[in-house]
């Protein structure tokens, strides 16, 4: 929408992961409209990627060991109280307007990241703004060569 800026970063570090293709589009597509909602003067949406590695400082406790992407939506609107956040990841639970969602969108993106073996990370502030981590298992050149000489395909979309 006018007033919201999008900006991308990537730090060349993320590599390639392994998980459905139109699951991640959705699940970002899903956080970018809510950032964007959560902004209703406008603001900045940030979606930034890199490593991590698990364990460690930047990945989840519950993350097993392993090599991870972690992919940010961040956005610097209104945030969410405590209450709020507890709660955000429940199935039909949400905070806008009756017709305008329906509390899927991250019960769908929380899901989905368990699905893939990974997990998502919810830090928000009333009147700072939101950040949602999607942690998904990389695709190590160990993991990616073994797949070629399996005849393997590095992406599930046909699964």
């Amino acid at each position: 929408g006018s007033g919201v800026a999008v900006h991308v970063s990537e730090d060349g570090s993320a590599g390639a992961i392994l998980a459905d293709a139109a699951q991640l589009q959705s699940a970002l597509l899903n956080l970018v409209i809510n950032a964007r909602d959560a902004m209703p003067d406008g603001g900045a949406i940030k979606i930034a990627a890199r490593a991590v590695r698990a364990p460690g400082d930047d990945a989840l406790p519950e993350l097993a060991d392993g090599d991870y992407a972690a992919i940010s939506v961040i956005d610097n609107g209104t945030g969410m109280s405590p209450d709020v956040l507890a709660r955000v990841a429940e199935p039909f639970f949400t905070t806008k307007q009756l017709g305008k969602g329906t509390g899927l969108g991250v019960s769908m993106v929380h899901g989905f990241t368990h699905q893939s073996g990974g997990g998502l990370k919810i830090e928000s502030e009333p009147g700072k703004g939101t950040a949602m981590t999607l942690f998904l298992p990389r695709i190590t050149e160990m993991a990616a060569e073994a797949e070629t000489q399996s005849g393997a395909v590095g992406d599930t979309d046909s699964a």
